[in-house]
């Protein structure tokens, strides 16, 4: 479980972050730079976090499941709480537009923990 002082100073690094990112900042800026802190802002560490997941029908940039007992998700790779698909600033993600389409059709088939999230301006 994560403090509330520690939690605070991850939220802060979010927000930091998000600051930090150059404009129009592309899918891989904002997967390495923002989903990372935005992950520890919900509560995550390093060793529940996995890149490029694959889903089994397909992949998600990003998944996190907290760790339980000596199951490591990192290692394990099984039975994820959250995916993250990264999109970059450049993409429009209104509805109806045509990036959103795309980005709301094209993640895993069949999953209704799937996240499709407009990156913040």
């Amino acid at each position: 479980m994560v403090s509330m002082t520690s939690q605070k100073g991850a939220i802060e690094q979010l927000k930091e972050s998000i600051r930090a990112l150059p404009a129009n900042a592309p899918e891989a800026i904002v997967g390495t730079r923002f989903v990372p802190a935005l992950l520890e802002a919900l509560g995550f560490s390093s060793s529940e976090m996995c890149p490029e997941f694959d889903t089994g029908n397909g992949s998600v940039d990003h998944a996190a499941r907290h760790n339980t007992g000596t199951d490591r998700f990192i290692e394990t790779r099984q039975n994820p709480y959250l995916y993250v698909e990264v999109k970059g600033q450049n993409i429009n993600l209104t509805e109806q537009h045509p990036h959103y389409t795309r980005t709301l059709y094209s993640g895993p088939k069949n999953s209704d923990r799937w996240l499709s999230s407009e990156i913040l301006k």
